[in-house]
């Protein structure tokens, strides 16, 4: 009977201990998310937008935004100005082509 009620505290301690440590690993799991994920993040985030394809595709759309712009009328275009500074706000001009950067700094003035 002794021997039982030893295995049996055993066996109880040791899933105790399961526990305990799973819940530890979760909470270093969290920590990590919010400081070194948080950071891994932000650097694959700037380094997606950096990339070619991401300027390409901005490329690509502000021109299609100058093309409707061009055809619109002034209510249409207050719209579409809108749209450009909010999509573009942190795009940098740069990385336009001459004729597209001139047009998104002139709608969003900066």
């Amino acid at each position: 009977m002794k021997a039982f009620l030893i295995s049996a505290i055993t066996l109880i301690g040791f899933f105790t201990l399961l526990v305990g440590i799973s819940f530890a690993v979760g909470w270093i799991n969290v920590g990590y998310t919010k400081t070194v994920g948080k950071a891994q993040r932000d650097a694959d985030r700037e380094v997606f937008e950096q990339s070619q394809s991401y300027v390409h595709g901005k490329i690509q759309e502000l021109a299609k935004h100058k093309l409707e712009w061009d055809k619109a009328d002034f209510d249409q275009k207050q719209s579409i100005e809108f749209v450009i500074r909010h999509q573009f706000a942190n795009v940098p001009a740069e990385q336009m082509p001459e004729g597209l950067r001139h047009f998104l700094t002139t709608i969003r003035g900066y």
